[in-house]
């Protein structure tokens, strides 16, 4: 029953782990109170108290507020009641029942690998516990064999793995239907930062510390770490304090988003999964040309190459890209909307420009201004600059982050004259060698910074290579070694079963469909007889296999019960009699009036009942 309830919790544990006691701590005096068999609360509470106690409850939530969440902290209390109590049968079936419930909002709560660990354990549990409820009230003080105890567990267990088998099956046949019937209200929760409209300088810094991760990516290829790129939003206009996208956008209804690209490298293709996130701005890696999304309306800006959602993300999407291994040229661009730079920043940030690449071409200005951060300042994220010219603190004291080295040289190169502007979005990532993807965490968000050269915007990033790679322990390795491995089969959860969708049940269908028709027609190219004689061979084998092991489960281990057995199926074909399914082994020898089974009979009662040695039935007269 505990083990029952405990797994019940866990698809909620994660939304209600700020207030887990209200959970554990019933559940652990309850284990207590039950050893010392001494309850606080008695029978009678529960015959005139529990009800009132519950109606009153129920009506506190439907009436302040009714919530998901205030559902499940009703069902918590009904069985912290409970379990502070005397148990009998009774008690313990409703109990059971109650977690049930529990599974039930959990399924609302979410949609993560632990819903699938805690429904197993939660049935295997519920099963042991209602069958042996069911032997004891019935059965009473009868003692059972070892071997009848082993075939009673194995009908117990075998009941939720069948279920779960059928559920298996009907899962993958049903028709698929994109209609949500309940869904919990996501309001307050927590979810991973994206790339936001607005980025201020230094509000990111706690972020950039984070392992929380905001989505993962499957590519054709494991890249190199110079390409992972991620392209989120495109930043164009600067006030001094915080960069935004101006750029048009338009509102598309369509789900398969094209931009316009002469190709300049190979493709790369992505699957990609959104975690939750706080913004509506979708990924690829940098350089995207394609993008197959699953909701409409979308806002794309094809100046910035980047979309934007007008969906709901408080739930993974799931969604495939395409991009160029290199740059994509773009001609006839709007100059104008990357030169712009603020007045009380210009005088210092041209000067400084001037100094470093005045006269040189774009491509070469890019590459010393980004040279000249790279090389004389360094990356920290312990910065203390004032609301009022960042920029300038940071110019003077030669450190700070990415946003920081990317909004300088941005604004240099625009103090030349020549069109740059920002890219928000993430660099790097965390391979997973299971399921060979990338994992990207908040700790990889980064601000890059794209020159207009020739004709194409070419991605520069003076930020500082910011070491990562330190000694890490052989147990650290072995955690980071489960973490990936438990992110892959959350993963293909999600991937399988979670986004099981028409589309994907379609696919599934015309799939097999294709393996019949292969099938049918490689044996009209090949010897059929062949095929069937081996099929009629190994039904033939396995069914003789299984009837061999059926009878050798059916005798008896007892060695004297099985030579009384053996004699007395000779007796019976010899008189033609059968013994009583309640005659006792006297009772028919007696019957049949056979001497020599008589005796042979009363020396089989003297060595099982009386102990002699089991040579004397063996004797024969």
């Amino acid at each position: 029953m505990y083990v029952s309830l405990v797994a019940s919790f866990l698809p909620m544990a994660k939304e209600l782990s700020g207030n887990i006691w209200l959970f554990a701590i019933p559940i652990i005096l309850g284990m207590y109170l039950d050893s010392r068999k001494e309850w606080p609360l008695t029978p009678q509470f529960y015959k005139y108290m529990f009800t009132p106690l519950v109606i009153l409850a129920t009506l506190t939530v439907f009436l302040l507020s009714f919530t998901i969440e205030s559902l499940a902290y009703l069902l918590l209390f009904m069985e912290g009641v409970k379990l502070l109590g005397p148990k009998a049968n009774r008690d313990i079936i409703q109990l059971i029942f109650l977690g049930l419930f529990n599974i039930l909002l959990g399924a609302v709560f979410t949609i993560d690998l632990i819903f699938l660990i805690g429904v197993i354990v939660y049935f295997a549990g519920a099963s042991l516990a209602l069958g042996l409820i069911n032997v004891i009230s019935t059965a009473g003080d009868i003692t059972i064999s070892r071997r009848e105890a082993q075939h009673f567990l194995g009908v117990l267990f075998s009941v939720p793995i069948l279920s779960f088998a059928l559920a298996a099956f009907f899962f993958v046949i049903m028709p698929r239907t994109a209609y949500v019937f309940f869904e919990a209200n996501l309001a307050g929760r927590s979810f991973a930062s994206g790339v936001p409209d607005k980025v201020k300088l230094g509000d990111v810094s706690d972020e950039l510390t984070s392992e929380r991760p905001v989505f993962r990516v499957n590519v054709n290829s494991r890249l190199k770490e110079t390409e992972l790129y991620w392209r989120g939003i495109t930043y164009d206009y600067f006030d001094g304090v915080k960069w935004e996208s101006t750029l048009p956008t338009i509102r598309v209804q369509q789900r398969i988003i094209w931009f316009e690209a002469d190709q300049l490298g190979s493709e790369v293709s992505q699957w990609i999964l959104l975690d939750p996130l706080t913004t509506s701005v979708i990924f690829a890696l940098d350089h995207p040309f394609y993008f197959e999304i699953p909701f409409s309306p979308a806002y794309v800006s094809v100046d910035g190459r980047f979309v934007s959602a007008d969906a709901d993300f408080s739930k993974r999407v799931f969604y495939k890209a395409y991009s160029i291994e290199g740059p994509i040229v773009e001609k006839n661009i709007d100059s104008s909307l990357y030169l712009q730079v603020p007045e009380k920043l210009y005088p210092t940030l041209k000067t400084l420009a001037d100094s470093l690449a005045k006269g040189l071409t774009p491509a070469k200005a890019a590459a010393r201004i980004e040279g000249y951060f790279r090389q004389n300042f360094k990356y920290s994220l312990k910065t203390d600059f004032g609301d009022e010219n960042r920029i300038l603190e940071f110019l003077r004291k030669k450190e700070g982050y990415c946003e920081y080295f990317a909004t300088a040289m941005a604004l240099m190169m625009r103090c030349l004259g020549i069109p740059a502007r920002t890219v928000g979005g993430f660099k790097g990532g965390d391979w997973n060698e299971y399921g060979h993807y990338y994992i990207v965490r908040e700790k990889h968000a980064h601000l890059w910074v794209e020159v207009y050269v020739d004709s194409m915007w070419m991605r520069f990033d003076p930020t500082p290579y910011k070491p990562e790679s330190y000694r890490v322990s052989t147990l650290k390795k072995i955690y980071k070694k489960i973490q990936n491995y438990l992110d892959y089969l959350r993963i293909r959860w999600y991937g399988n079963v979670v986004n099981y969708t028409f589309q994907r049940q379609r696919d599934l269908f015309i799939s097999i469909g294709m393996k019949v028709l292969r099938l049918r027609s490689s044996l009209k190219t090949t010897n059929l007889k062949r095929y069937i004689i081996i099929a009629i061979a190994l039904i033939f084998g396995l069914s003789i296999g299984f009837n061999i092991l059926r009878y050798m489960a059916s005798q008896p281990s007892d060695p004297v019960v099985r030579i009384y057995l053996k004699e007395l199926k000779k007796v019976e074909r010899r008189t033609k009699q059968k013994k009583g399914v309640g005659e006792t082994p006297l009772e028919f020898a007696l019957r049949i009036g056979d001497q020599k089974f008589i005796d042979f009979t009363l020396r089989y009662y003297r060595v099982r009942y009386g102990g002699e040695d089991i040579e004397v039935l063996k004797r024969r007269d």
